[in-house]
């Protein structure tokens, strides 16, 4: 099982979803004995499935600043106001 070899964050999401869509079709269709036994190898194999080490890999989450020159559109377009005191969200003079 994943929780007793303590890898539970390792485990691939995309390949559980393959092998439950790809166990689904035999699991509805069998008896309730043989699918307890289905379900405990399915878990086995996905516990099996894990990703491979990555070394150095580093994703962190971050917000970029907002790239353009206008204020956000947080209200309905028409109960939006600009901010007219906001010089770098001035609207252009043509």
């Amino acid at each position: 099982m994943i929780a007793a070899s303590g890898a539970a964050d390792q485990g691939s999401f995309k390949g559980t979803v393959d092998r439950l869509n790809r166990w689904m079709p035999g699991l509805v269709s069998t008896s309730a004995r043989r699918r307890k036994r289905l379900v405990a190898d399915l878990l086995e194999t996905i516990a099996e499935d894990l990703l491979p080490e990555r070394p150095f890999r580093r994703e962190p989450r971050a917000l970029k600043r907002r790239p353009k020159p206008f204020q956000l559109m947080n209200k309905p377009r028409s109960e939006m106001v600009e901010i007219p005191h906001r010089s770098r969200y001035k609207k252009p003079l043509s």
